[in-house]
């Protein structure tokens, strides 16, 4: 399976911005990384989300957009919340 090239800019983008929220956390020195790191993926998810209703896209089919890649850094921040020590309310 090969992507195309917006589906690979995406791709590239979420890894980007995920590397970005730990040099983040890391420099901040909270007391507890995971947590941080988690809060500045779901703030890079939200601005994702902002740009996809922006640009009017709708969830393709053939490539990935900015919906995508704020479902993955949700999904992202979600996990590392989670890992981080923390329980969701409910």
């Amino acid at each position: 399976m090969r992507l195309d090239e917006q589906s690979r800019e995406h791709v590239g983008r979420y890894c980007i911005k995920l590397v970005v929220a730990a040099a983040i956390a890391y420099i901040l020195k909270s007391e507890n990384f995971l947590a941080t790191f988690a809060l500045w993926t779901g703030i890079y998810g939200v601005m994702a989300v902002a740009y996809a209703v922006h640009r009017g896209e709708r969830l393709g089919k053939t490539s990935f957009t900015y919906w995508d890649e704020a479902l993955w850094l949700a999904a992202t921040a979600l996990g590392l919340y989670i890992f981080s020590g923390h329980q969701l309310a409910v």
